[in-house]
């Protein structure tokens, strides 16, 4: 895959406004059960330094907290997703970002990265940042989407597409520039040889969340092209919008329902 010039992502695409809806709707729905997985493959050993690329909330890290390490620290850009993660017990956190992570060479056992490397605009520089910071004979750990598509998903688009169209919509997801390439587990493997990592180890992992349909909503609204939508329209767009889809998930499908998500896990050596 290319690399990406994109510029530094605009403020609605931050995950800092919408940090509680994030940890309710995606974390404690779904995402926690991978970064549980990440953590176990892993298999972090008793008094290792582990960092945490891309914390957020601090799913991964603070499952690591129970693997008995020395230290974890959550590094993360977002303020308020760091601050979730201190009251939920991470003690460690940084405010930062790959490249440029505050951390001199060689120090950490492990290296984890959930479901953060499609956000990296160019994310050759940001694993060639990541390995530096690892031991020789350290391990990163990484988790992204699979190749998922459920009706329920596209559903919402398709109502989204009536309100905003298809290209403009396509034009956010920009933003994530990586998605759908990272989706291919042969593009996440080439990655991490191409940071001249070794002994690279994938899997596919398969989840079952069962979820309100008001919950869902909320969980799309806080995603990166909900986030777009809300602050590209005016607010009397995005209320139409936001009971045109209600209604028409409300007509269509029981009140809760089943997601299946696929993810692909990825665990390397330097």
């Amino acid at each position: 895959m290319p690399r990406s010039g994109r510029t530094r992502a605009p403020n609605w695409a931050s995950y800092s406004d919408v940090a509680d809806a994030y940890e309710r709707y995606h974390v404690q729905r779904g995402y926690a059960l991978l970064a549980r997985d990440l953590v176990l493959a892993l298999e972090l050993l008793n008094g290792a330094i582990v960092l945490d690329v891309g914390t957020g909330t601090g799913a991964a890290a603070l499952i690591a907290l129970d693997r008995s390490p020395r230290t974890v620290i959550g590094l993360d850009p977002s303020l308020p997703m760091l601050g979730i993660a201190a009251k939920k017990g991470l003690k460690l956190t940084v405010a930062g970002e790959a490249p440029g992570l505050p951390f001199a060479a060689e120090i950490f056992d492990a290296v984890m990265a959930s479901l953060v490397l499609s956000h990296f605009p160019n994310y050759q520089d940001a694993l060639a940042d990541i390995v530096r910071v690892l031991k020789p004979g350290g391990k990163l750990g990484l988790t992204a989407w699979a190749a998922s598509d459920n009706e329920f998903a596209r559903q919402w688009r398709c109502i989204a597409e009536l309100f905003v169209g298809a290209e403009e919509l396509w034009k956010a997801a920009q933003y994530h520039p990586w998605e759908n390439g990272f989706a291919d587990p042969e593009h996440v493997a080439s990655a991490l040889t191409g940071a001249r990592l070794k002994e690279v180890r994938l899997e596919e992992r398969k989840y079952r969340v069962l979820i309100a349909g008001a919950e869902y909503f909320s969980r799309m609204e806080s995603s990166l092209i909900g986030r777009w939508m809300s602050h590209a329209m005016d607010s009397s767009r995005w209320e139409e919008f936001r009971c045109t889809a209600a209604e028409h998930f409300a007509h269509r499908f029981p009140s809760s329902f089943t997601i299946l998500a696929r993810a692909n896990l990825a665990i390397a050596t330097k």
